[in-house]
């Protein structure tokens, strides 16, 4: 879920996530985030999680709404590792983890990979089935590769594919 981290202050460090709807961040006690600072509007700004990121809009405040120390006008898209600043408050925008896989891999596949992915809360669909490359029939006896930590699923997904195009290749030689 993409969220706002809390930069500056006593909540620094504290995660605020926003939902797919749009919520109002300001010092009124009707707001969804509430800010209590003379600098800060009552209704300062508006904020939504879009799939391209989160939006926020200022409401007409005062001060005005900061986006890497620019002031915005109008709607503005916020992306990994931005800064917005309302008031004297400081949020660096944090994103869901997206795979980025370049063009020479298959996107299926990696795709299929965060299916499963039960470190962020999702399980496999219950058409998928893995098997494993002893279980399979005609397939080469080959010893298991050296245990390797990843530092994403993206790079996991990565080296799957390689040994996947490496089996393959070596099928068609001895075929």
């Amino acid at each position: 879920m993409a969220s706002l981290i809390i930069r500056t202050g006593k909540f620094r460090g504290k995660r605020l996530a926003i939902p797919f709807r749009r919520i109002i961040l300001g010092r009124d006690e009707g707001c969804d985030i509430r800010l209590v600072s003379s600098e800060i509007s009552r209704q300062h700004c508006a904020l939504q999680a879009t799939a391209a990121g989160i939006t926020v809009c200022d409401l007409g405040s005062s001060n005005g709404t900061l986006v890497n120390g620019v002031t915005i006008v109008g709607e503005t898209v916020l992306r990994p590792g931005d800064r917005l600043r309302v008031g004297p408050i400081e949020f660096a925008v944090s994103l869901p983890r997206v795979i980025d896989c370049s063009p020479a891999l298959d996107n299926d596949i990696a795709e299929w990979l965060t299916e499963g992915d039960t470190k962020h809360g999702t399980s496999p669909t219950p058409e998928t089935t893995i098997l494993k490359a002893a279980a399979l029939p005609n397939s080469p006896a080959a010893p298991p590769p050296p245990k390797k930590t990843f530092q994403s699923i993206a790079e996991e997904a990565q080296e799957i594919i390689r040994r996947h195009l490496e089996l393959q290749a070596a099928e068609q030689q001895e075929g």
